[in-house]
């Protein structure tokens, strides 16, 4: 089943550390921000961290788990 996932905080900058949280989350290769792929601090069933990545722009995360791809309902605004 492709994961659900909302993310917090909703906007930050490069470096900033993101907790995207969800089910079926485990497995997790892959978060991009807008496309800009992103560093997996963590991963676990429900939840993901990682870190906005330089050269990130506004837009939507998406989280690859083996079971597919998740896409977060709201944009993420890079400041």
């Amino acid at each position: 089943m492709t994961p659900a996932v909302t993310v917090v905080p909703a906007s930050g900058g490069a470096g900033t550390t993101v907790t995207i949280t969800g089910q079926n989350l485990s497995g997790a290769t892959k978060v991009a921000f807008d496309g800009t792929p992103a560093p997996i601090v963590s991963d676990t069933a429900t939840q993901v961290v990682t870190t906005v990545p330089a050269g990130a722009a506004t837009g939507p995360i998406t989280v690859t788990v083996p079971a597919g791809t998740a896409t977060s309902h709201a944009n993420f605004t890079v400041s």
